[in-house]
C-alpha cells in the first residue's frame, strides 16, 4: 500500500477529504472471495485497511496518525 500523503496526516480530516484520500489511494477493492475487483475503494474500507499499513485511524472524528 502506498503512503498516505502528508497533508492528510496528524489531524482532522472532513468528510471530503476522506474521499478525495480514498480516490487518491487508488487502492483496488478486494470483494469477499479475495478477488480484486475494479473498484475504488470506498473511504469506509479504506478506514479498516489503513491500521494493517502502520496508520491509526480515529473514527469519532477522522484523522491519521502513524508511520
Amino acid at each position: 500500500m502506498p503512503t498516505i500523503p502528508e497533508k492528510y496526516r496528524e489531524r482532522w480530516l472532513t468528510v471530503g477529504e476522506c474521499r478525495e484520500l480514498a480516490e487518491e489511494m487508488a487502492v483496488a477493492d478486494v470483494d469477499d472471495n479475495r478477488k480484486r475487483t475494479s473498484r475504488i475503494m470506498t473511504w469506509n474500507k479504506l478506514k479498516d485497511v489503513l491500521p494493517m499499513a502502520g496508520y491509526n485511524v480515529e473514527s469519532a472524528r477522522k484523522r491519521i496518525d502513524g508511520k
